[in-house]
């Protein structure tokens, strides 16, 4: 599986929604702070974190929080029109509650969202393009970094749906022993088929998906799943092979 690099405009998605009541914008190029006026260092988290810390920026948290006053735009939100951020909420809004897209095509609820958030509603085709992958990727982005560099573990286990479908899904979750392990959904798939070469190469595609930059072998201690023939082949030996388990 080749390796994924997180795009710029997704890490500075994640600093935005991480970091929101520290008034942290972004236009998908650049890392902004409305209290400060200025640009942030973004190259990666610590850089973040160092302005936020900083006397001058706690400040003028206080102070803006206490009055109103004139902030300076961001140049590229005049010129660039192709990334709503009401958009990329409502999608957000909608993929957290489990609503289904095509909802977005009622005219009932079209008129009701746009008529308390004076907003534009986008029709469900504009959703699916622009935003739906982002939402995947800053969901992604989110687990590794809640994970950081913890011991993991990892439970795969199937299911068939009403329509006869195998569908396989993937959890992890840190193994901390002070604090209790939150399991977080990685990955999804269909199968044609469940038996164990399958099982294997989803648990490798699984993995590399939360080290994108090589699987760290030592840090996976612990693989749950069912007692299924297919899942005490090549599964396990798979995993007595590459990990400390």
């Amino acid at each position: 599986m080749p390796k994924v690099k997180v795009s710029q405009k997704t890490k500075l998605q994640l600093y935005r929604r991480q970091f929101e009541g520290e008034m942290i914008s972004t236009d998908n190029e650049i890392l902004y702070c409305r209290a400060c006026e200025n640009t942030v260092g973004c190259e990666n988290r610590f850089h973040v974190l160092q302005h936020l810390n900083t006397n001058p920026h706690k400040e003028n948290i206080k102070i803006k929080s206490t009055k109103s006053a004139p902030v300076q735009k961001l140049l590229s939100e005049f010129s660039n029109n192709s990334f709503s951020q009401f958009s990329f909420d409502l999608c957000e809004a909608f993929l957290a509650a489990d609503i289904p897209l095509w909802k977005l095509t009622n005219p009932t609820l079209r008129n009701f969202i746009e008529k308390y958030t004076q907003c534009k509603v986008p029709g469900e085709s504009t959703v699916r393009k622009n935003y739906v992958k982002q939402c995947y990727d800053l969901t992604i982005e989110s687990i590794r970094d809640k994970i950081q560099d913890n011991f993991v573990l990892v439970s795969i286990d199937e299911t068939q749906d009403c329509e006869g479908r195998f569908i396989v899904n993937c959890i992890v979750g840190s193994l901390n022993k002070t604090e209790q392990s939150t399991p977080y959904l990685l990955a999804v798939e269909q199968f044609e088929a469940t038996n164990s070469s399958a099982v294997s190469e989803f648990f490798i595609n699984s993995i590399n998906l939360l080290w994108p930059n090589g699987i760290q072998y030592e840090r996976v201690l612990l693989f749950v799943t069912n007692a299924s023939s297919y899942m005490m082949e090549k599964p396990v030996l798979l995993l007595k092979l590459y990990f400390q388990i």
